[in-house]
């Protein structure tokens, strides 16, 4: 823009810098003078804002951090040795036999000779001393099963003592041989002498009594001193001693051969 001729501009230096004094031509500056930096003339001319710009805004910003990339190496795969085969040893296997039961045995007449002296005797209490092989209580109680009689007018006892006294046949086999029986005996596996003494006592006397001729040898002392603990004018009396059984009253030494 144009300055008039009749305003003169002075310059001044100052400690803020140097600035333009505009005034009129009489020169009487304290009368509406204006003062004025160089630098706001420059902008007021070029239409800018007046305002100063920050002397940072015109230093370059910094660079930002350069970004360190870690490269990780793949872990090598773990080589595993080839499995050895190693073959079992052979173990060897206990072959039981399979156990007879109780109607096999009827069927093949295993027991013919001793069931006919048991069903002439028609006994309501039957007393084994002695299981031997664990098969004639078994064998005896299915057939008074198979005739009708009922568990709760028949009494059954077994005086053994299993695998505590070295038997062949242990309790549990012995139960396994039971299996399927609605009459069931009433077991006491202890001592042929203490035997008898509990049986007298929670049963009285009993009408059939079969003797092992194992415990007859061996036992002989016990059964002669406790067996009259458990018999009665007509107990009948069944050994096994000449290999047949025989049966004879308990108060009489007859004896008939099966």
């Amino acid at each position: 823009m144009d300055i008039p001729k009749e305003w003169m501009v002075r310059r001044h230096t100052r400690s803020s810098g140097v600035c333009l004094t505009i005034g009129n031509s009489a020169g009487a500056t304290s009368q509406g003078a204006t003062t004025m930096s160089l630098k706001s003339i420059w902008n007021s001319l070029r239409g800018r804002s007046s305002e100063t710009e920050s002397p940072n805004q015109s230093e370059a910003a910094p660079a930002p951090p350069a970004t360190v990339m870690r490269v990780e190496r793949p872990a090598k795969p773990k080589v595993q040795a080839p499995a050895i085969a190693v073959r079992p040893e052979p173990i060897a296997l206990e072959i039981t036999p399979p156990r007879r039961g109780v109607l096999s045995m009827l069927s093949r007449g295993e027991h013919d000779g001793l069931l006919k002296l048991v069903s002439q005797s028609r006994p309501t209490s039957v007393l084994e001393i002695g299981i031997g092989d664990g098969s004639r209580m078994p064998a005896i109680l299915a057939m008074m099963q198979q005739s009708g009689v009922q568990a709760s007018s028949f009494k059954a006892m077994v005086i053994d003592e299993f695998e505590m006294g070295g038997g062949p046949v242990t309790m549990r086999d012995y139960h396994r041989q039971l299996a399927g029986l609605t009459i069931r005996p009433v077991l006491f596996p202890e001592p042929v002498g203490r035997g008898l003494i509990n049986v007298a006592h929670r049963f009285g006397f009993v009408d059939l009594i079969l003797i092992d001729a194992k415990v007859e040898s061996t036992q002989a002392d016990a059964l002669q001193y406790t067996l009259g603990k458990v018999v009665h004018g007509s107990t009948v009396l069944l050994n096994n001693t000449s290999g047949k059984w025989t049966s004879r009253q308990a108060k009489s030494s007859t004896r008939r051969a099966a």
